[in-house]
């Protein structure tokens, strides 16, 4: 039992004696009620958690200070969130309301007296005094400008006597939508002294709230990793589900460690089916041409220098037997140039004096025909058809070779041909021969699993050459089967599942069976398309301290507010935390902030902008929204509605998005822009007045115009001098 607690019972006033045995009771009774309650986590303390780098994240509904954020965090089994890195600090920044600030896990444990007094110029914004909860140094820091400052106000100490404690600025609170961090404390004379904020807490573990608390703070479901399925979550679209709220159940796995959710199991439709298949591209045979590939082979070494024209006689018994002949290769130690057969070349001051039958240069073609030494030897690969220059008879094959030292050339040419051979070609030849074949390819058809192609494929047969021209790019000849399998060409046995034809059916208990509710992964798979509130919302901070206006003034200002209206786990149907009636006599356990919402919506202060999906589960390539939210714009009075709701329309100013209200209010120069007499009051009027004597009304209607544009000019109004 805490005795702060048990003191906190009792009135400063209250006197020893006036503490009854049975008042003692009752304290003791209260203080260890208070004592439990801060042992668990209250889901309706916090918003929605989210996951960030396998920790959790959430913020609180109610403002408080520093340290009541730190024991809260710490009774919950968590801590106030520490930013580590810059992508942390921008996702912990969308967590809460914007144009707020909330404590983050960095503090000056030691209090250090390093004050900045108002006022005064050349402060040190030293940071070496902030350590994290966890008592670490800080990674990580967002500090905004000259922050942190451990500002000491004037009036926070008088004629010596401290007025707030601690002196100084000693807690760090993150601002949003910006991120940035700065030093707060407890100053005399502010509004928020105590100064309380939002907290930001973080959690290693998923907490029970993570996915609905057992105190009702998001509908009572919990959230693991594990596979698992929800009597109220159905992929089939003719699944309604029931009033309340789902059961979870863990996934079970088949003989075939396949998940399938035992809830409802049904068995699957057999039913013959086509489907479409595809192809593979697989090696055809080779096609025998019936003809010959002669490869003739010319080379020599010499131990001189040389610069000289070689020639081989090359004899061709029929040169119409002949479909082809190629110069393939060339090479030299240290120069090489084959020409045409049969041309004339000699060589003059050591290089060819023919250029224009030249073929080829190897390695190159040096600079001013300078062929001299290169010390290694070059080849190249060729394909230069040389029939046009060959005849019956005897040829001569051409090439100027030079070589510095000592060195050698090789040439090799092939022929194809029918019925040709080495001997067509002359005798004490360098000479190999070898049938000419042709490597083909062909498609052969494949089937999903369990099914069988009607038509199989991988039929090619050429019988010559032509047979595997291929005139529409697909890699094989005309003649073979085509690339693209036919339609519908695979057969088999489908087993369906009646609530998800997608779904596949599982080997149960020897039948293949399926279930209605789909199996999920309960985080990796849960996506929070949720939006922080408030981040488009503005501050009225027009007006100063001392009664001057140099700020922004926002007449009628609203504010983004948002309430759970279905939610499929948790059975949450009929309006949800949206309906008033629902709030009011307790039939759904709704958050704080839902439960104000109501009370603003009943007075008719609020305007709702739309709804749209705040949570989905992913089931492979489609996703599910699973929970709905609305979102309204509240305004102080219900006057502030019906100005905004017919006022902006004639500004063309609209509402923003479900998932981002804009729920700003009007500036002075809109406001001014307004045509009042176009702005109906009878509703505000009568609320008022309690009449419906359209008459009265009406008159009271212009008088209220009235005095509200002569507000506002005068808060407008410049001071003169």
């Amino acid at each position: 039992m805490k005795n702060y607690n048990l003191l906190r019972f009792f009135s400063k006033n209250t006197s020893v004696e006036q503490i009854t045995p049975k008042t003692l009771r009752l304290a003791i009774l209260l203080s260890a009620s208070l004592s439990f309650s801060q042992a668990a986590i209250q889901c309706t303390d916090y918003n929605d958690f989210k996951q960030f780098n396998g920790h959790y994240y959430t913020a609180t509904v109610q403002k408080m200070t520093f340290e009541d954020a730190r024991k809260l965090a710490e009774d919950s089994g968590g801590y106030l969130a520490i930013p580590d890195s810059k992508a942390e600090n921008d996702f912990l920044s969308s967590l809460f309301r914007g144009g707020q600030y909330a404590w983050i896990g960095v503090y000056d444990p030691s209090y250090i007296s390093n004050y900045c007094v108002e006022g005064n110029s050349g402060c040190i914004y030293d940071d070496s005094r902030f350590k994290t909860v966890k008592g670490n140094p800080l990674t990580y820091k967002n500090w905004a400008q000259t922050q942190p400052d451990n500002l000491l106000k004037k009036y926070d100490i008088v004629d010596g006597k401290e007025r707030v404690s601690p002196l100084g600025e000693h807690w760090v609170a993150m601002a949003s939508p910006s991120g940035q961090w700065s030093d707060q404390g407890n100053h005399f004379g502010d509004t928020n002294n105590p100064v309380r904020n939002y907290a930001l807490l973080e959690f290693d573990k998923i907490p029970d709230c993570a996915g609905g608390g057992s105190d009702g703070g998001d509908n009572g479901h919990t959230a693991t990793d594990a596979m698992q399925c929800n009597t109220n979550f159905s992929d089939d679209p003719n699944f309604k589900p029931a009033n309340g709220q789902g059961q979870s159940i863990a996934c079970l796995q088949n003989s075939q460690q396949k998940y399938f959710c035992p809830a409802q199991l049904t068995q699957c439709v057999n039913s013959d089916d086509a489907v479409d298949g595809s192809s593979k591209k697989i090696e055809g045979g080779v096609l025998k041409t019936g003809k010959t590939k002669v490869r003739l082979t010319f080379s020599k070494s010499i131990g001189y220098n040389a610069w000289q024209v070689v020639t081989n006689d090359i004899y061709i018994t029929d040169i119409d037997a002949i479909d082809s002949f190629k110069l393939v290769y060339a090479g030299a130690d240290d120069w090489v140039v084959p020409f045409a057969p049969n041309s004339t070349v000699a060589v003059v001051g050591n290089k060819p004096n023919n250029t224009k039958d030249a073929l080829d240069y190897i390695p190159y073609r040096p600079n001013n025909d300078n062929y001299g030494e290169l010390s290694k030897f070059s080849g190249k690969n060729l394909n230069i058809e040389l029939k046009q220059y060959l005849h019956t008879g005897i040829n001569k094959s051409v090439a100027f070779f030079a070589t510095v030292g000592s060195g050698g050339w090789q040439l090799t040419y092939e022929a194809t041909g029918k019925d040709i051979s080495c001997s067509n070609f002359g005798r004490n030849l360098n000479c190999t021969e070898e049938s000419e074949t042709i490597p083909f390819s062909a498609y052969k058809y494949t089937c999903p699993a369990g099914y069988q192609p009607k038509e199989q494929g991988g039929v090619c047969s050429p019988q010559s050459v032509d047979d595997l021209i291929d005139t529409n790019g697909d890699g094989i000849g005309d003649s073979c089967n085509s690339s693209i399998a036919p339609a519908k060409n695979c057969l088999g046995v489908t087993r369906t599942c009646p609530f998800n034809s997608s779904r596949e059916c599982v080997l149960i208990d020897n039948k293949y069976q399926c279930s209605p509710f789909p199996c999920f992964k309960g985080v990796s798979d849960v996506e929070n398309t949720d939006t922080p509130v408030g981040v488009n919302d503005a501050n009225n901070n027009g007006w100063n301290d001392d009664g001057t206006c140099s700020g922004q003034i926002i007449i009628f200002n609203g504010q983004d507010n948002r309430c759970k209206n279905w939610d499929m786990f948790g059975g949450l149907l009929g309006g949800g935390c949206c309906d008033k009636d629902n709030v009011f006599l307790g039939l759904v356990a709704c958050k704080e902030d839902e439960k104000k919402l109501a009370k603003l919506n009943d007075a008719g202060k609020c305007h709702e902008v739309g709804t749209y999906c705040s949570k989905k589960v992913s089931l492979g390539f489609t996703k599910i929204c699973v929970e709905k939210k609305k979102s309204f714009c509240c305004f102080n009075s219900k006057l502030g509605r019906i100005f905004n709701e017919q006022g902006r329309p004639q500004l063309g100013k609209g509402w923003g998005s479900a998932e981002g209200p804009q729920c700003k209010g009007f500036t002075p120069e809109e406001f001014q822009k307004l045509d009042f007499s176009e702005i109906d009051l009878s509703e505000f009027i009568a609320d008022i007045v309690g009449s419906f004597d359209t008459g009265k009304i009406q008159a009271d209607s212009v008088k209220i115009q009235e005095k509200i544009q002569n507000n506002i000019e005068n808060a407008t109004k410049k001071p003169t001098n």
